[in-house]
């Protein structure tokens, strides 16, 4: 079974480990890239042109909905926008989160989550959860290419007038530090 690609949006680095733990414990040797924060997460997805980094394209995308600075939500909803046009779609989004809001659950699947799970406080049903999740998402469901899918596109190699509507202001406030 080919390894593949984990994107891990999460500010909590408890969490973060202790998802790779539950991976580990399981023997489910895909690989996990953690984003601390939303920024990250853009910059993973859509490449950083100020560091020449590529754009990334993972199997699945775990997120933190409370998270500092950039929500999950607002991340979803940034890469909504951004998936309709030419771009490929994107792979199956997961909430995994503590947030209790059913408003704001609602509308992140308005916006395509593909799937809201609560993040449990009692560490070995995290575990057990996140490895339940990893199967499923990446063994069993089955995510056909779609017809005419490209690639996504490093941010260098958009046109002015595109990077002028990136919705994550590319060559503005998103540049890097």
């Amino acid at each position: 079974m080919p390894v593949k690609t984990i994107l891990l949006v999460e500010d909590n680095a408890s969490d973060s480990d202790l998802f790779r733990e539950a991976l580990s414990r399981a023997n489910l040797n895909h690989q996990v890239h953690v984003a601390p924060s939303g920024r990250d997460a853009v910059l993973y997805l859509y490449g950083d042109p100020a560091h020449r980094q590529r754009p990334q394209r993972p199997d699945l995308i775990v997120l933190d909905f409370r998270m500092a600075g950039l929500t999950g939500l607002q991340l979803l909803q940034m890469l909504h926008n951004v998936s309709r046009g030419e771009r490929a779609p994107l792979p199956p989004i997961l909430a995994f989160s503590s947030l209790e809001d059913d408003r704001r659950i609602r509308e992140a699947y308005r916006l395509g989550l593909s799937s809201f799970i609560h993040k449990p406080a009692h560490a070995g049903r995290f575990v057990e959860m996140v490895q339940q999740m990893v199967v499923y998402w990446l063994d069993v469901n089955y995510q056909p290419r779609s017809e005419g899918t490209k690639p996504l596109r490093a941010a260098e190699n958009l046109s002015a007038a595109e990077l002028e509507a990136h919705p994550f202001g590319v060559g503005s406030s998103w540049d890097a530090p």
